[in-house]
């Protein structure tokens, strides 16, 4: 899911954002601390760490949650080490599995013609974002929307809202996880929703995964199937690019990045798997991208560190480096990919994993332009050519609460005002 702590950056074109002077980055020091006027903060160690009934009514997003996430701390009671070794360093099931047949048949009604399918996920706390995203999509004209939610509560709330035909039951495969390394809530939740799209691309759909938070202001399938499958078998949105001359740099107060090697960082949370016309081992070719990559992001030290939270994402970017990945499509280099970040810009997976058996192609991979699909933050300053549009709750308190089980309610508050802000909230208040 969106990582709703991300800094909102000034106004400003997705490749042309700035780091910001000294008195803003101490500030952001400051807050991320925890030295705020906020309260005392203090270690989480009691259960129930997640409820939905709040005082006799349903809890607000985030509501039900348990706050205290100390930069640090560990805010949960650790398990007993034997029950930690014993986790499964595996996916619990595979994208091919009998568990996705629901899914499937609910994406086979509501696809296009195409067989294209937009997908989000959603739990109990994101069932307003996930509404708010069905809206957008309903009034952008894309009907072939589908929701997966990943708890009983969250699949009761969007049916009675949405209709049975809208929302898929993934109770039962996100709770699968838990005999799993993932041993967090969000963990679970992102690499879950990347292994049910890999099935629908297994099972010959064209599926367009992305955060409920990513707000369609157009109709996207003119801008993402105006890319042939034969030029890309999966496209994937940009979160930045290199800068002429120098380095990336890192939300500030972080040490630079590194250059990125295509030129510009993958945005994993908004990609399309490419499975429509594909034949079923090339099929296989496209959904084994997501798996090896949720296979990756569960070592341990994924897991556990600064972004631990986002171990899947991790995953895709060291999948994609080992797979020796050339740029294609007449850029000489990464340099070239970073000048023209509103153009598509195509790589092939050249590694032999990620060839076709016989000699046949191999993967290639697209970005996508930042105009039409600019990076979460950036939608006001591309609103005239944005096709989505994704807002980042304000930098107001601690943003990185390490080991992170699940969001509270302040994240989701800040966030739906900013949407609001934004013109990308559509529900009411």
């Amino acid at each position: 899911m969106l990582l709703l702590s991300a800094l909102a950056y000034p106004a400003a074109p997705p490749s042309e954002v700035l780091r910001p002077p000294a008195s803003e980055r101490r500030e952001l020091l400051r807050v991320r601390s925890g030295h705020t006027p906020l309260g005392s903060w203090e270690e989480t160690t009691n259960e129930p760490m997640h409820k939905t009934v709040c005082d006799g009514r349903p809890c607000r997003p985030g509501e039900g949650n348990r706050v205290g996430y100390e930069h640090w701390k560990q805010p949960y009671r650790p398990l007993d080490e034997a029950v930690v070794r014993a986790l499964s360093k595996k996916p619990p099931h595979g994208p091919d599995g009998p568990q996705y047949a629901k899914l499937v048949a609910a994406a086979g009604h509501l696809a296009d013609a195409s067989k294209f399918i937009a997908l989000a996920a959603a739990d109990f706390d994101y069932r307003e974002l996930a509404e708010n995203w069905h809206a957008a999509a309903a009034r952008s004209g894309v009907r072939c929307a589908l929701l997966y939610a990943l708890d009983a509560p969250a699949h009761a709330h969007l049916t009675a809202r949405l209709g049975a035909a809208s929302v898929v039951n993934g109770t039962a495969n996100l709770d699968a996880w838990a005999t799993t390394k993932l041993m967090r809530h969000i963990q679970r939740a992102l690499a879950e929703r990347h292994m049910a799209a890999a099935a629908l691309a297994t099972a010959g759909f064209d599926v367009l995964l992305c955060d409920s938070t990513a707000v369609f202001v157009a109709d996207p399938r003119p801008r993402l199937l105006s890319v042939p499958a034969s030029d890309a078998d999966v496209l994937v949105g940009r979160l930045h690019c290199n800068r002429p001359g120098k380095n990336r740099h890192s939300p500030p107060p972080l040490q630079p990045r590194p250059l990125e090697l295509l030129g510009c960082a993958a945005a994993w949370n908004f990609l399309l798997l490419r499975g429509a016309s594909a034949s079923p081992p090339r099929r296989s070719l496209v959904a084994r991208l997501s798996v090896r990559s949720i296979e990756r992001g569960m070592v341990d030290f994924y897991l556990r560190w600064w972004m631990g939270h986002h171990c899947t994402f991790i995953g895709f970017d060291k999948t994609v480096a080992d797979a020796r990945p050339r740029i294609e499509g007449g850029f000489g280099g990464p340099e070239a990919v970073a000048a023209a970040p509103n153009a598509v810009a195509l790589a092939t997976l050249t590694a032999p994993s990620w060839c076709d058996a016989g000699g046949g192609s191999c993967l290639r991979l697209g970005l996508l332009p930042m105009d039409a699909f600019p990076p979460a933050g950036a939608f006001v300053s591309s609103r005239a050519t944005a096709v989505v549009g994704r807002a980042t709750r304000p930098p107001s308190e601690p943003v990185h609460r390490l080991r992170l089980d699940r969001y509270d309610q302040r994240d989701f508050a800040a966030l739906v005002a900013r949407m609001g802000e934004e013109g990308l909230w559509l529900l009411g208040s």
